[in-house]
């Protein structure tokens, strides 16, 4: 009978062990396995749950607690303000590095614009207010 109870117990550690590494690496995996790039905004002051929330709508993370647990276990736990090109086939670990770095300047949304010497400040403005396809008020406040 202990002997029994024994295997029976030794299972279903085996199960919940094995149950824990197939949710970890589905949940760690990337959503997609072909690029699709995906501009992602990080507004200023928002919440490190919040983002979680924003990046599972957007089809970047599987699941935000799962996401949310992981990132307190791997000390990620700040989002840097700014506009990210992240891409579909991005593990949960690199998005939570670039959305949580000092310097993800491959991941930042990069816009090119050329400014003529001579221009003036509005002329600059309306330049790249044309480039970011905002407002030229938007650029001067």
């Amino acid at each position: 009978m202990k002997k029994k109870m024994t295997i029976i117990l030794l299972g279903c550690l085996l199960l919940l062990v094995g149950g824990t590494l197939f949710l970890f690496q589905h949940y760690t995996a990337p959503v997609s396995s072909t690029h699709e790039e995906v501009i992602f905004t990080v507004e200023s002051g928002a919440s490190f749950n919040g983002t979680l929330a924003d990046l599972e709508e957007q089809g970047l993370i599987k699941n935000k607690t799962f996401a949310k647990i992981y990132a307190k276990l791997h000390g990620f736990n700040v989002v840097k303000a700014n506009t990210y090109q992240l891409d579909k086939s991005m593990s949960l670990k690199e998005i939570l590095t670039v959305i949580g770095s000092d310097y993800p300047f491959e991941y930042l949304l990069k816009y090119h614009f050329t400014v003529i010497e001579g221009s003036t400040v509005p002329q600059v403005a309306a330049t790249i207010a044309q480039s970011m396809s905002i407002e030229v008020e938007d650029v001067l406040s």
